[in-house]
């Protein structure tokens, strides 16, 4: 006997790994990779292994890295196209570029923190010499934190929801929406926003905004600072100096090979700069570089221990000399109960120079990859603008709108235009006279609300300095000073201008309200 049976539906259990979520994670590992690869890893093989043999030609070995790092690119992206997929999965595109987004977002945030615990352990000496292995312990732990919320955000079901809703909005699709409808308008769009764009771009380059900054734009890592000394003060007279380094910056070559700004050991910058010396030729100028926790701790080793002599006194010290605070006050001691003038002092100077920190560069080139990566992200963002569904409804809607409009005839054009200037015209000769008319009334003197000055001016003052001036051409004219003569003539020219223009000048002009 048949019986109906109710088919029981089936479940399946949802995978422990968000597929979507690990796609887009991936797929923003594969990109920053490809990154690291085109602009770091290539760029430094090709300086340590080409570039020696090509250093003769510069203009080919460039080209030739240019040539090699567009072939790199290329390559990745087909890589990257054939990881996707013909079919990626929904929601894909839109994880990379949130993805690639959250990263930029991690570093800016860890490299802020960073900075600011480097800021509060340089200033305030805290946990001494282990200071900047708590703040680089700190500062990664920070960056850590971050980048595992940012992955537990990505395997949230509702943040898979978001990255598939950002994908339909056509951000990242070349697909147009309802590509037939509204062309007229979306195309007047897509010209205003890139004349805006251009303009903005045009602008850039005009006022050379770009030239006065930084030539990459990138993050400083903190607890990297190095201090190129340029002033080494009174700390090279200590006995194991940290100015004493083995890398020295070259901050002005000469007429060395030496590059400039890099840094070289310090027997080859000692050697070159002997060389030229011998030769009587300009020799380079360098400081050398040491680290910004080793110049801090020197420079406060030379304030708490030493003194700087600038009066020896009857002692055997001499002006100029640093001495160890332990001996400058015992000689000073000595003296003093010896009844005999002791030597003064004053605090020694530090040494200073300029900071620079290793920095990840994300931008190389500013000046010229900005100009061109904002006109391809113009031409990008009006592309998809026109084509974001609301918006591109709302132009369909005005273009079908404006097809609705009857415009009007060449001859009802004339009449309407004849019909505007004769009112304004009329407009016109109706305030002229209502202001004239108030104005008579309001400055009548019974009335007197409208002050009107007297015509007499009062030229007092311009008539004491022409005179006065001219006292002072008489005596240049016979001191024969023809020179101060000449500029007297002058400066009288234009009072007796300023004169005129006073004598000249409309009571209206003058309205005292």
């Amino acid at each position: 006997m048949p019986v109906a049976v109710k088919n029981a539906t089936e479940t399946f259990s949802r995978p422990a790994l968000n597929r979507l979520a690990v796609g887009s994670l991936l797929g923003t590992a594969y990109v920053l990779v490809s990154l690291a690869l085109v602009f770091y890893v290539i760029p430094t093989l090709w300086s340590a292994i080409v570039s020696p043999a090509l250093a003769s030609v510069s203009a080919i070995d460039k080209t030739l890295l240019i040539l090699v790092m567009l072939a790199a690119a290329a390559g990745l992206a087909y890589g990257g196209v054939r990881f996707v997929g013909p079919a990626p999965m929904h929601g894909q595109k839109a994880g990379i570029a949130v993805g690639l987004a959250m990263l930029l977002g991690i570093g800016l945030v860890t490299e802020w923190v960073g900075s600011i615990c480097e800021r509060l352990i340089y200033n305030t000496h805290m946990f001494a010499s282990s200071g900047v292995t708590v703040g680089v312990v700190v500062t990664a732990l920070v960056g850590v934190a971050l980048l595992v919320l940012c992955i537990q955000l990505f395997l949230r079901p509702g943040f898979e929801r978001w990255l598939r809703i950002l994908e339909d909005q056509g951000w990242f699709s070349l697909a147009s929406y309802k590509k037939s409808q509204g062309q007229r308008v979306r195309r007047g769009t897509i010209l205003a926003i890139l004349i805006l764009a251009g303009c903005g771009v045009f602008t850039l380059l005009a006022h050379h905004t770009l030239d006065t900054g930084p030539d990459d734009w990138g993050i400083s890592l903190p607890f990297t600072g190095k201090v190129t000394v340029t002033d080494p003060g009174d700390a090279a007279a200590l006995a194991n100096s940290p100015l004493a380094s083995d890398q020295v910056r070259i901050i002005d070559p000469g007429k060395s090979g030496l590059p400039p700004y890099a840094i070289v050991p310090r027997q080859e910058f000692e050697a070159e700069r002997g060389r030229l010396e011998k030769a009587g030729q300009k020799a380079p100028v360098g400081g050398p570089v040491v680290d910004r926790f080793a110049l801090r701790d020197l420079n406060d080793q030379l304030r708490a221990g030493y003194e700087r002599i600038t009066d020896p006194g009857k002692s055997n010290l001499k002006k100029g000399e640093v001495v160890p605070r332990d001996k400058f006050v015992s000689e000073k001691k000595r003296l003093e109960a010896e009844n005999k003038p002791a030597p003064k002092e004053e605090s020694p100077r530090p040494a200073a120079g300029s900071v620079e920190y290793q920095r990840l560069r994300l931008l190389p080139h500013i000046r010229f990859t900005l100009p061109i990566l904002l006109t391809v992200f113009s031409l990008w963002f009006a592309y998809r603008l026109v084509n974001f569904p609301p918006f591109a409804d709302f132009l369909i809607a005005t273009e079908a709108e404006l097809n609705k409009v009857s415009w009007t005839t060449r001859k009802r054009l004339v009449q309407d235009t004849i019909v505007v200037l004769v009112t304004m015209l009329l407009l016109t000769v109706f305030l002229f006279t209502v202001d004239v008319f108030w104005g008579r009334l309001l400055s009548w003197k019974y009335i007197g609300v409208i002050q009107i000055p007297d015509s007499v001016v009062d030229t007092r003052l311009v008539d004491g300095q022409i005179a006065e001036k001219e006292a002072e051409l008489s005596a240049a004219e016979e001191n024969k000073n023809s020179e101060q003569a000449s500029k007297v003539r002058e400066e009288l020219g234009q009072l007796k201008k300023h004169r005129e223009r006073l004598i000249k000048e409309k009571p209206e002009d003058r309205l005292d309200w």
